[in-house]
């Protein structure tokens, strides 16, 4: 993913409300999000390229959800990001077993966003590389560290905090389409061109080779359903629209 936020309340009747953007080179081949013939109780979107994912879900209760870290220059890595999700969905490690035997270095930057039986998790392989245990509350990220303040994030933010009392995914769908680029004085300094900057500036993002692909709204509650709802787009404009419903363990 590129950019998310989320309402995590755990002793209410919807536990976690997660909406988020995958943005990616239009010529990668991806799928959207499904069940793996090889790992049937892995429900997510795969990268064809590389094998891996972005955002997932087991039916062990896991979710799991990865941002890249913006950087440059970008070292070298040994593995891909998005073997992250495959890895963590296909084990039964809790989140904090799963990021004691990763090997960090082996990535590039990374955000991670882990939700095991013992609540939902957050871990970067940059800044403060332990897990942390989120409290209640509303949270965003993007291509940088939990919460930083960029001007999409915090947007997107205020946009899921107004939309709560609501319910409308219609709404949340809507705001994930926001188009609106940062000030030049408002832009983050990550090491690309201020051009591109700019165009990273927004929740939605298009060009001629690279935009949001995937638009995504994950509803779970306590009785373990997992309602996902996936907009999926091309450089020509919206795709096709898939709801999922699936069953989780109970929360406990």
């Amino acid at each position: 993913m590129c950019i998310c936020a989320w309402n995590w309340q755990p002793d209410s009747q919807e536990p976690l409300l997660l909406i988020a953007n995958r943005d990616e080179f239009y010529q990668r081949p991806a799928t959207a999000a499904h069940f793996w013939p090889e790992s049937p109780s892995l429900f997510a979107g795969q990268d064809l390229q590389a094998g891996g994912s972005w955002m997932g879900a087991s039916l062990n209760g896991k979710i799991a959800l990865v941002t890249n870290y913006r950087s440059m220059p970008m070292a070298a890595a040994r593995r891909s990001r998005g073997d992250l999700i495959r890895d963590y969905l296909g084990t039964d490690s809790s989140a904090h077993q799963f990021v004691h035997q990763l090997r960090p270095q082996d990535y590039q930057g990374y955000n991670l966003l882990l939700l095991d039986d013992n609540g939902l998790h957050y871990h970067s392989n940059r800044g403060q590389t332990t897990v942390t245990t989120l409290e209640p509350g509303l949270y965003g990220l993007s291509n940088h560290l939990l919460d930083t303040p960029w001007p999409k994030v915090e947007r997107l933010k205020r946009g899921l905090s107004e939309n709560l009392a609501v319910g409308s995914d219609k709404a949340l769908l809507a705001l994930l389409r926001d188009p609106t680029q940062a000030t030049a004085a408002a832009l983050p300094s990550t090491g690309v061109p201020a051009s591109m900057e700019q165009l990273l500036s927004s929740i939605f993002i298009h060009s001629d080779q690279y935009g949001t692909r995937n638009s995504s709204v994950l509803r779970l509650n306590q009785s373990g359903e997992l309602r996902w709802l996936e907009q999926s787009y091309n450089q020509h404009g919206a795709g096709l629209l898939q709801q999922h419903q699936l069953q989780l363990p109970q929360r406990r």
